[in-house]
C-alpha cells in the first residue's frame, strides 16, 4: 500500500484524500489540525509500512509490537524466497546486499558502496551486481541514480556507477534498522538515522506516482540534492531536511545559480508555504499526493483557410 491507501485503511475517506491532493497541487495552506493528523499518520506509516498483513494487524490491534512480529515474519519469507528462487552462486550475496541496505542508508552519504556489502575492499559490481539486480527484479528495491549534471533529459544524465538503493516498504526498513529507530519515529524524531526512512518514503511516493527518481552529488564538492525530478513540466530540486534546518546552500545554488533547475521544494515537518527565495515548503506527506507526470504539448494551431 502507498500512503494514501494506508490512510483509507485507517478510515480516512477518499473525499478527504482528494482534497489533500488538490491542496498539495495548488500549494494551498492546509488546516493545522488536519496537517498535524496527517503527519502523525505518516510517522505511523513509516513504522508500520504498507504490507497488507502489517497494516491489517495494526488496524486490528493498534499495537506496534504485534506489527513487529508480522514484519519479522515477512522478512523471513523474503529471505526464504531469495534462497529458493535465485541462482545458487548468488544466494548468500543477495542476502548480504539486502542486509547492507539499512546501514548504507543510515550514513550521511547514502550512495551504495559495494565493498560495504561484504566488508571487503576491492569488491564491486562484478561480485554483487547480479545479486542487486535480483532484488530489483523481485520488486524489493528502487534504484536512484546520480546525475552527471542536473540537466534534462535526466535519463541521459544518469551515472550508472553511482546510485542509492531504497527498500520499497518503509515498515521493512524500520524493522531492519531496529526497535530504537521505530521508537524514535513514533516519538516524533522523523530524521533518526540520517533520515533514512523518511527519504525512503519520499522515494517510493515519487516512484508510485510515476516519477523517475534521481539525485545529484557533485564530485569533490559539498553540492548535493536528495532528488531531482521533472515536476509539472519543470526541472525541480527536492530536498528532505529537518523542519528546524534552514534552506540548504545546495538548494539555493541549484535554483538561483548557473544551473538550469527551475524550481526548488523543501520537504519538512512543517506547513505549506513559499519563502523569500521562491522555495516551496511542503509537509512530509506531500510527495505522496504529487500529481502524476504529464506530457506537455504545444497548443494546436487553427488551420489556415
Amino acid at each position: 500500500m502507498d500512503f494514501e491507501e494506508f490512510l483509507w485503511a485507517m478510515g480516512i475517506g477518499k473525499e478527504l484524500s482528494a482534497k489533500i491532493s488538490q491542496w498539495i497541487d495548488t500549494g494551498s495552506e492546509i488546516d493545522v489540525s488536519i496537517g498535524s493528523a496527517l503527519t502523525r499518520y505518516f510517522r505511523k506509516f513509516m513504522t508500520v509500512g504498507g504490507m497488507p498483513a502489517a497494516v491489517q494487524k495494526y488496524v486490528d490491534t493498534k499495537d506496534y509490537n504485534e506489527v513487529w512480529d508480522v514484519l519479522a515474519s515477512i522478512c523471513n519469507i523474503i529471505e526464504k524466497d531469495a534462497l529458493r528462487y535465485s541462482d545458487k552462486k548468488d544466494r548468500l550475496k543477495i542476502l548480504a546486499c539486502l542486509e547492507s541496505i539499512p546501514s548504507q542508508l543510515a550514513r550521511e552519504n547514502k550512495t551504495f558502496v559495494y565493498k560495504d556489502v561484504g566488508k571487503q575492499a576491492g569488491t564491486g559490481r562484478r561480485e554483487y551486481g547480479s545479486s542487486l539486480d535480483w532484488l530489483h527484479r523481485a520488486g524489493l528495491i528502487n534504484l536512484c541514480y546520480n546525475l552527471r549534471d542536473p540537466y534534462e533529459p535526466l535519463s541521459q544524465m544518469e551515472r550508472t556507477d553511482s546510485f542509492k538503493v531504497y527498500l520499497k516498504d518503509p515498515g521493512i526498513l524500520t524493522y531492519m534498522l531496529g526497535r530504537e529507530t521505530a521508537s524514535a519515529i513514533e516519538s516524533g524524531n522523523t530524521y533518526v538515522n540520517e533520515g533514512a526512512v523518511v527519504e525512503r518514503c519520499i522515494s517510493q511516493a515519487l516512484v508510485s506516482n510515476g516519477y523517475r527518481i534521481h539525485f545529484y552529488s557533485k564530485p569533490n564538492s559539498s553540492l548535493k540534492m536528495d532528488f531531482v525530478i521533472s515536476y509539472k513540466g519543470h526541472l525541480t530540486a527536492l530536498e528532505t531536511r529537518s523542519g528546524k534546518t534552514k534552506i540548504s546552500r545546495s538548494l539555493l545554488m541549484l535554483t538561483s545559480g548557473d544551473y538550469k533547475v527551475e524550481r526548488g521544494i523543501k520537504i519538512a515537518d512543517g506547513p505549506v508555504g513559499a519563502d523569500e527565495h521562491g522555495i516551496l515548503h511542503l509537509p512530509l506527506f506531500a510527495p505522496c499526493f504529487f500529481d502524476i507526470p504529464r506530457i506537455e504539448t504545444a497548443p494546436s494551431r487553427t488551420p489556415r483557410k
